[in-house]
């Protein structure tokens, strides 16, 4: 979503939001076909994204994925 890892609550609600209006498919209903196809891959995308991060238990879990998979590479 174009956010720091770290970053606030706020933060990430806000760059939901500010995506979700670009994206919806209501915004690109007369966009060509190619355009319309690309906006709604992109809003499934930031949905997904959202259930993740709006969500503090799910935004912990996945911090720590996060951080473990660093660890991980960083020892390779």
């Amino acid at each position: 979503m174009g956010i720091p890892d770290h970053a606030p609550a706020a933060e990430i609600r806000a760059a939901y939001i500010r995506l979700a209006r670009t994206l919806h498919p209501d915004h690109h209903a007369e966009s060509p076909p190619a355009e319309r196809r690309i906006a709604e891959r992109r809003m499934r995308e930031v949905n997904a994204a959202w259930a993740v991060l709006g969500n503090e238990e799910s935004r912990r879990a996945y911090d720590i994925r996060l951080e473990s998979a660093r660890r991980y590479q960083t020892s390779l």
